[in-house]
């Protein structure tokens, strides 16, 4: 298990109470071969207690349809996520159930439990982690050897502890794992990351080669605490990772659920019908089209099979309606009305013709050409007057006519009035007028312009319009529609009174239009005139009439032909609906099944929800309280800021909400120390929760925490070690101080390691006792080398590192006196004097020991540069003989007080 969510949730059998953290089992059986549970009867059965989760999802399931009692049956009897096999088991029982498949359903009986005994829980412990290679910058071969109950791994910042718990992390699979990354200093590539991981798991070792897998059994198991981790515990609506028993079962049935229904969906869009079989199929007249237009779920089957039942007699009647039809569909009726119709359009035409050339008022016409011929005679005797001895050629000629208003017309669109003018320039030659020019020029203006030629014009303009309706008449197009009638005739020699009084009408009709346009005199009207009109009346009267009876007849047999047709089409969509019949009862039965299913489905929602209300009820009687009282406890130890807790539930998830108020995050408010306490709480609770002992991982839990606060965070581990295994890497040397502390009287039950960073070598792992910066192992590691390298050197180059040897001695003078000599009953990074050890102190031996190494120190100090000293005794310089006989004397002094 893992708090920070680890890819496998673990579900135990048991069933934490409430009353103390003792467990029971519970399972649901019957005792029979398939494992159906028992539900024989509901007076017999034994049901689990009222605060049990079992008992609310068997009570919850008992209120449901089978196939949910189907789900909670095998989820409750396995423990685990529901099979394939099992999916498709319930869900055609779920179609039985709801008739959407034949045949009747089994009958899932009511449900019960029974107590079983506990089986053990597996109990997992750490026993070394031994890093081979490409983790980080780690050196390959380092290997931690865990203790069963604390295990500290101190180390200074960039010293390479993450790296060793980002390998814990990822083969955890906790949800704050970061990936696993070689040394990216190195331009080479390096193989996948690698590393050894030993455990005790069931009383069994077992050896895990890590090559950066996620989630690897039984690593899952593992409680890890981080920096990454703190910030999900405070600020994140936290899921447990942890469920017990009776509240894993929730979890697991509503992924059954959700399977059912998401196999469900997936079959209703496979059957959901695509193709309409009746697309474009038939007629939009037809009695079928109707029926079949929306064909869907909602279609009346019965009425469309009725229709596509067709007798033999209305089989047969299909070619004898083709020839109905066929016939009547001809167009000689229609070819007649409208041939008819343009023969009475014609004669109506000549009739208006005729009529109008009756109507010519005739005597109108001879006073206004008497009229026109004596102003035009007037016009004229008063231009030969007033020209009279002038000799113009063709004088009143048409020509000279058209000259003279060509000339007035021209003098009127320049604007040349007043004209002409004595001295004026002609307007032809733009030769200069003499009097006698101008008088003739003004004579031929007044033939245009005087009383007399208005008065011609007056006439004219009377006589045009008096004859405006006979000149505006179309004879021609008449003419020519009157020949086609007569030719489209059956004998075109003997045409019809009617055509041939229609043509001596168009022809009287000319006569008038050429006198008139000769200005001749006009024959009278005649009778033989009139006679042809009422020829021609009496034809399109005639012409009339027949139409009106064909439109009639016509519109009958259009009817006739609309209702055969009508039989017609309907008769033969039915032919093709029996035909393809099959086609669209499958269609239809398939869109009702996917209709009823999707109707199904949208019950799945509120199952959820009742689960999901069930599930609340059962975690907060069997977890949330439980883990409140934890969590308040740990604050309690840890002296962590009062917080208010929630529980808010969903999807039947046992989850949890820290608030201080309703409007603010806990992380707006608390400091950064109030936060870490107070995450390292509330991962300690749901640690707590989980029975199964899992060892804990903490990677610098107190960062941000004060000493006073540090002492309670490692009061509390190490009660936590005295029942689960217990791992610490931490670079705060007082805090890994506080935890050997109180290990002094057992210092057996504790590991200490120191993870250091010497000579380009990352994350090397030493086995200590105490948290040191140094220890007289390493100072005279470091001496060995400084003197083997003076020893090979010369000159200023060698005094150089004889006096670095001097700063090693020196500080091994340090670490003799106070680790050695005085026992450790002081130490720079103790928060206590040990006066237990002070007995230990050997008196008798202390003198000579301080003695020699005073000496040391006092000569060390006036060797190194970091010391005052007087300018005199800078000049004398220790060679590298007097370095080795004063380690040599430390070594001897130390070794002759510890004999």
């Amino acid at each position: 298990m893992t708090t920070e969510g680890s890819a496998g949730q673990h579900q135990f059998v048991q069933d934490i109470s409430l009353e103390d953290d003792r467990t029971q089992a519970v399972a649901v059986t019957d005792g029979s071969s398939n494992n159906v549970i028992d539900g024989s009867s509901t007076d017999n059965r034994m049901e689990p207690s009222p605060t049990s989760g079992l008992s609310l999802l068997i009570e919850w399931a008992n209120n449901q349809e089978n196939w949910i009692r189907k789900i909670v049956n095998i989820v409750v009897q396995t423990r685990s996520h529901l099979l394939e096999e099992h999916i498709a088991e319930i869900h055609e029982l779920f179609l039985r159930e709801k008739k959407l498949i034949p045949g009747a359903p089994p009958n899932i009986k009511l449900l019960s439990s029974s107590p079983l005994s506990a089986p053990s829980s597996k109990v997992m412990k750490l026993t070394s982690l031994k890093h081979k290679e490409s983790v980080n910058a780690l050196t390959p071969g380092q290997e931690i050897q865990f203790h069963s109950r604390l295990t500290i791994c101190f180390g200074e910042n960039a010293t390479g502890k993450t790296g060793y718990v980002r390998i814990l992390k990822q083969a955890a699979g906790v949800r704050t794992a970061q990936p696993v990354l070689p040394n990216v200093h190195r331009n080479g590539s390096e193989g996948p990351p690698r590393a050894s991981i030993k455990v005790i798991y069931d009383d069994k070792e077992r050896t895990i080669d890590w090559r950066g897998e996620p989630a690897i059994e039984p690593l899952t198991r593992l409680i890890i605490f981080d920096a990454r981790a703190a910030l999900v515990h405070v600020n994140e609506d936290l899921t447990y990772s942890y469920t017990p028993a009776d509240l894993s079962l929730f979890p697991l049935v509503t992924d059954g659920i959700e399977r059912v229904q998401e196999r469900l969906q997936t079959v209703s869009q496979n059957r959901k019908p695509h193709s309409d079989p009746t697309d474009n199929r038939f007629p939009r007249e037809s009695k079928v089209y109707e029926l079949t237009r929306d064909l869907g779920s909602s279609t009346n089957l019965h009425e469309i099979k009725a229709l596509a039942e067709i007798s033999d007699e209305e089989g047969a009647s299909i070619s004898i309606l083709r020839e109905k039809v066929t016939a009547l569909s001809s167009g000689a009726i229609r070819q007649q009305i409208v041939a008819i119709s343009q023969e009475r359009e014609a004669l109506s035409q000549v009739l208006s013709i005729g009529e109008t050339i009756a109507d010519f008022d005739r005597e109108a016409y001879t006073q206004a050409i008497t009229a026109l011929r004596t102003a035009r005679a007037n016009h004229q005797q008063a231009t030969r007057e007033a020209l009279a001895g002038e000799a113009i050629p063709g004088i009143l000629g048409n020509a000279w006519q058209e000259f003279v208003e060509a000339a007035e017309g021209y003098i009127s669109d320049v604007g040349l009035d007043p004209y002409p003018e004595s001295g004026a320039a002609c307007i032809y030659c733009r030769q200069p007028l003499d009097k006698a020019a101008v008088e003739l020029i003004q004579k031929y203006r007044d033939y245009c312009n005087a009383v007399l030629r208005l008065e011609v014009e007056q006439a004219e303009d009377n006589l045009r319009k008096l004859c405006g309706t006979v000149n505006n008449l179309s004879l021609d197009e008449n003419e020519r529609e009157i020949d086609r009638l007569v030719e489209s005739s059956e004998d075109p020699t003997n045409p019809q009174p009617a055509q041939a009084a229609a043509r001596e009408v168009l022809r009287h009709a000319r006569v008038l239009c050429h006198v008139i346009a000769e200005e001749g005199s006009c024959p009278p009207t005649t009778e033989g005139l009139l006679r042809l009109l009422d020829t021609i009346r009496t034809g399109a009267e005639t012409a009339k009439i027949a139409r009106d009876d064909l439109c009639k007849q016509g519109e009958e047999r259009e009817q006739v032909l609309k209702e055969e047709r009508r039989r017609l089409l309907d008769l033969e969509a039915r032919v093709t609906l029996r035909d393809i019949f099959p086609a669209i009862q499958e269609y239809v039965q398939a869109a009702e099944w996917v209709d009823r299913c999707q109707s199904y489905l949208q019950e799945f929602p509120s199952i959820k929800r009742s689960l999901t209300d069930t599930a609340k009820r059962a975690s907060n009687e069997v977890m949330n309280r439980h883990f409140k009282e934890l969590f308040q406890k740990e604050c309690e130890l840890l002296r962590a800021p009062s917080i208010t807790l929630e529980f808010p539930g969903r999807e039947g998830k046992a989850r949890r909400r820290k608030s201080m108020t309703p409007d603010h995050g806990i992380g707006e408010i608390l400091s950064e120390g109030e936060q870490k306490v107070l995450a390292l709480a509330d991962f300690l609770a749901e640690a707590t929760l989980n029975p199964d002992c899992s060892p804990i991982v903490l990677d610098d839990p107190v960062t941000s925490l004060d000493h006073k606060r540090l002492r309670y965070v490692a009061d509390r581990l190490v009660e936590l070690s005295r029942n689960r295994q217990v791992v610490v890497f931490t670079h705060d040397i007082w805090f890994a101080a506080e935890l050997m502390m109180r290990f002094e009287s057992e210092p057996k039950e504790c590991k200490f390691y120191d993870v250091t960073n010497e000579d380009q070598r990352i994350g090397v792992i030493e086995r200590g006792s105490h948290p040191r910066t140094d220890t007289f192992k390493s100072r005279k590691r470091h001496l060995t080398t400084l003197i083997e390298q003076a020893a090979k050197e010369t000159g200023e180059k060698r005094e150089a590192t004889v006096e670095k040897g001097y700063e090693q001695l020196r500080g091994a003078c340090e670490i003799v006196v106070e680790k050695d000599l005085l026992k450790g009953v002081t130490e720079r990074y103790r928060p206590n004097v040990r006066m237990t050890v002070l007995p230990q102190i050997r008196a008798d031996r202390l003198p000579a020991a301080i003695d020699e190494v005073t000496q040391i120190f006092e000569k060390c100090c006036g060797i190194i540069s970091s010391h005052s000293q007087p300018l005199v005794t800078r000049g004398v310089r220790p060679s590298l003989d007097d370095l080795k006989e004063d380690w040599k004397a430390l070594m001897g002094a130390r070794q002759e007080y510890l004999q």
